[in-house]
């Protein structure tokens, strides 16, 4: 039941992404709002930028299942608080927003932590494909079903509809026995399926105080040493140009005219489903190529499948045939294809790091590396408006187009990629 667990709580993690990377903008730019506030809307995910320093108090207090609970506990209410609003208050709109990603963020602490001690090296591939394809999963539901569902169902509805599906998890959550009542003390022991040590008595939970939360938090920055730089550059770097690109290709639909429907049809639920299915792929991959290699393969196709969506959008501009849409569809699929197994292959190499370092810093360590690859998305895709705005679409996906390339052989450089 590891696998199953493991799909549904990276699912109903991936819901507040989802909702507001896919949802949210499209919603938001039929009533108006620039694409310059759009992008600057993506400032709201900084908790998770700031996710490692409350790392190190999931790491060593209290149960996983007492953290997701917490966590999931919270997020059902912001569901039920946002149903309340009028989607026009947007101040309020953002403050439930930057609540929802703060308790997303130690839901996503909680179960890396137990999906570490819990895969043995075998089972990372399926593993991550667990972890991609639940956090996809829940993004389309977040996303793509939203946006179709609201033709349909009031403001009110979709979020009483969310507020169910996290009730549900709770539940499964307290009543699941792979989350053990000592499941965090079993992480901070001795015992490790990675080196295949036997099981001895668990560490018990430390005190709370400062000098602990250092201590761990010190730990996990120390580990790994080169191997560790070396995968935090990559993390940075990968999805450099790919955020932009995909990100803003449903706007500049919108931008032409496509219906709101057709938007979330074809790049919320279709390219979503693309998306999980190339990382679903990633598990057969891995287990036969090392990731190193199915990484840097799809990083050097995806760069054709971008220079097509850079002549889609030059094309566009300039007042192109119907044949754009339809082409951009069919690009964006391919790309997403790729990226799902791009994404996959990291997010093993990023483990197996984390699995390197000390037991009672595991969290932590991983916490990290999730952090800097979130950041290295970030920062570009909310900076993907201005310069849109600025520059206009087709000299944008130019630079996206240049970026990839620079990120791919960047990528392809690093030491790590030779260690893992």
């Amino acid at each position: 039941m590891l696998l199953p667990l493991l799909l549904l709580l990276y699912m109903v993690q991936g819901i507040p992404y989802g909702f507001q990377s896919r949802f949210l903008p499209i919603y938001l730019r039929t009533h108006g709002l620039s694409l310059s506030i759009l992008s600057s809307l993506k400032l709201l995910y900084t908790p998770w930028l700031l996710k490692t320093l409350w790392a190190p108090l999931v790491d060593a207090y209290r149960s996983k299942r007492w953290w997701l609970i917490v966590s999931m506990s919270g997020l059902l209410a912001t569901c039920l608080g946002l149903g309340c609003l009028e989607p026009t208050q947007l101040w309020v709109l953002a403050g439930f927003m930057a609540t929802q990603n703060l308790l997303a963020s130690l839901q996503d602490i909680a179960v890396d932590a137990f999906a570490i001690v819990s895969l043995s090296p075998s089972q990372l591939g399926s593993g991550n494909v667990a972890q991609v394809v639940g956090y996809k999963l829940g993004a389309v539901l977040g996303g793509g079903c939203l946006v179709t569902l609201a033709d349909w169902l009031p403001w009110s509805g979709l979020f009483v509809g969310l507020a169910a599906i996290y009730a549900a998890a709770i539940g499964v959550v307290a009543a699941s026995t792979s989350l053990g009542p000592d499941d965090d003390a079993r992480r901070s022991g001795p015992d490790n399926k990675i080196d295949g040590n036997k099981k001895s008595s668990a560490a018990p939970e430390q005190a709370l105080s400062l000098g602990a939360y250092a201590r761990t938090l010190s730990s996990a920055l120390r580990s790994g040493g080169s191997d560790t730089a070396s995968m935090a550059g990559l993390v940075l770097l990968y999805k450099l140009g790919e955020q932009g690109a995909l990100g803003m290709l449903p706007l500049f639909l919108v931008d032409r005219g496509v219906s709101l429907g057709q938007v979330g049809f074809w790049t919320g639920v279709v390219g979503q489903v693309t998306s999980v299915l190339g990382s679903a792929l990633g598990g057969p991959a891995l287990a036969r190529w090392p990731a190193r290699s199915v990484l840097l393969a799809c990083c050097c196709v995806r760069l054709p499948l971008l220079c097509g969506l850079a002549a889609c959008a030059s094309s566009g501009v300039h007042g192109a045939s119907d044949m754009v849409l339809p082409a951009s569809v069919l690009l964006m699929n391919a790309s997403l294809l790729v990226s799902g197994l791009i994404t996959t292959s990291t997010f093993a190499l990023m483990m197996r790091c984390s699995q390197t370092a000390p037991p009672a810093c595991r969290a932590t360590h991983y916490t990290g590396l999730a952090t800097l690859e979130v950041l290295g998305k970030l920062i570009f895709s909310s900076a993907s408006g201005v310069i849109v705005d600025g520059l206009g679409y087709g000299a944008s996906y130019v630079l996206f187009l240049v970026l990839a390339a620079l990120g791919a052989g960047l990528s392809a450089s690093l030491r790590v990629l030779t260690q893992l």
